[in-house]
């Protein structure tokens, strides 16, 4: 059993469904954590489902939830046997509405034989067209509070993010900080940062009040120490808000991301504070890459 270099294997764990004499018999029970390209062995794979000793290599074929999975199976040579090794793209499992599935961590992959098509990876020569830039995306997410929804933010059957970073107020005795790395930035055009926010408070005017409605929520974003921009909106309905950094004013390593609900007065009283109470969900990341895999 191994993973290709670069890239991290967690939690995987095999297990033999009930077992078949015949050859191309049996599946085999695959969980995973991570996002990653991963490998199996011939001998691992037949040490826990012995039914898949020898099977014509064609004949392999991996699903995930029901669903054809692109494999490649190197060394074969019409068979799968000693010195060969089945190759995928391994993925997280995430929820219908979340980054975290709310039900479990382990993402879950049975490798079995059948006869037809299969779904195949492909090596394709590079052709003469410029390479397009490098570009990451990094999802950063702490599940440390949970929120209830009523009726009205959440449907029957749906499966809403409930689960939240931090709970930001305009009476908080500090901003949130959390430092964040962005590893291999290239020093190049701007950063995206995608941030995810839900309100829970409602700031509505009092009866007779014909002025202008201010704003439910309002978040002041800081970056490494500088503004980077005022989110504001309205309602308790989960939202995202993009802000475009300078890649220059970020780092490959420790950066600070602050949030803070600055205080308001409401309009029709100078004299009160309008409460405003904010849920962070999670912050993405989207830039161009050095080139340095290493990193």
């Amino acid at each position: 059993m191994s993973v290709f270099r670069r890239f991290r294997l967690a939690g995987l764990a095999l297990a033999a469904l009930p077992l078949s004499a015949l050859a191309c018999e049996g599946r085999l029970h695959i969980e995973l954590q991570q996002t990653g390209v991963y490998s199996l062995d011939y001998d691992a794979i037949v040490a826990q489902q012995p039914g898949l000793r020898d099977c014509p290599a064609d004949r392999l074929t991996l699903t995930q939830n029901g669903q054809d999975v692109p494999i490649r199976i190197d060394g074969a040579e019409g068979r799968f046997g000693p010195g060969t090794r089945v190759v995928w793209v391994g993925r997280q499992l995430h929820g219908p509405e979340s980054w975290f599935d709310p039900f479990s961590v382990n993402n879950v992959y049975l490798l079995g034989a059948a006869p037809g098509a299969h779904a195949r990876l492909a090596d394709a020569p590079a052709d003469a067209a410029p390479r397009a830039p490098l570009e990451r995306t990094l999802h950063l997410e702490q599940e440390n509070l949970m929120i209830r929804l009523d009726q009205q933010q959440q449907k029957p059957n749906e499966e809403s993010d409930v689960w939240q970073w931090a709970k930001l107020t305009h009476v908080d005795p500090a901003p949130f900080s959390t430092p964040f790395d962005l590893p291999d930035l290239a020093p190049r055009g701007d950063v995206v940062l995608t941030l995810d926010f839900r309100g829970l408070s409602d700031l509505d005017p009092p009866p007779g009040y014909k002025g202008t409605k201010t704003d439910d929520h309002r978040v002041d974003v800081r970056i490494n120490g500088k503004p980077a921009g005022s989110l504001a909106w309205n309602g308790r309905d989960e939202i995202r808000r993009e802000l475009h950094v300078p890649a220059s004013a970020l780092k490959a390593r420790e950066n600070t991301l602050t949030l803070s609900v600055p205080k308001r007065a409401t309009p029709w009283d100078a004299k009160v504070d309008a409460i405003d109470v904010v849920m962070f969900n999670w912050i993405e990341a989207r830039y161009a890459l050095a080139g340095d895999l290493d990193a």
